[in-house]
């Protein structure tokens, strides 16, 4: 499995694009805002990929272990 992590603010480290959107096969979003972003700037893009909306405030910091620990928790019915 290859992951990349990418930012839905135009001032991230590594902006979500098109070439970003073409790859995956699954996008997961913290928020569901960052979900309809994604969904109205790259509509053509997204064809079957599917978007999951984990549902946790994006008021973390980078690496902060409670994010972690959360990610961990949602993300391991993905990936069992």
């Amino acid at each position: 499995m290859e992951t990349l992590s990418a930012g839905t603010a135009n001032d991230s480290d590594t902006p979500v694009d098109h070439e970003l959107v073409d790859w995956a096969d699954a996008i997961f979003v913290m928020e569901r805002r960052h979900r309809t972003v994604i969904q109205s700037r790259f509509r053509n893009s997204l064809r079957q990929t599917r978007i999951v909306c984990l549902d946790i405030p994006d008021d973390y910091e980078f690496m902060d272990r409670d994010l972690v620990v959360l990610l961990e928790s949602r993300m391991a019915r993905f990936f069992a």
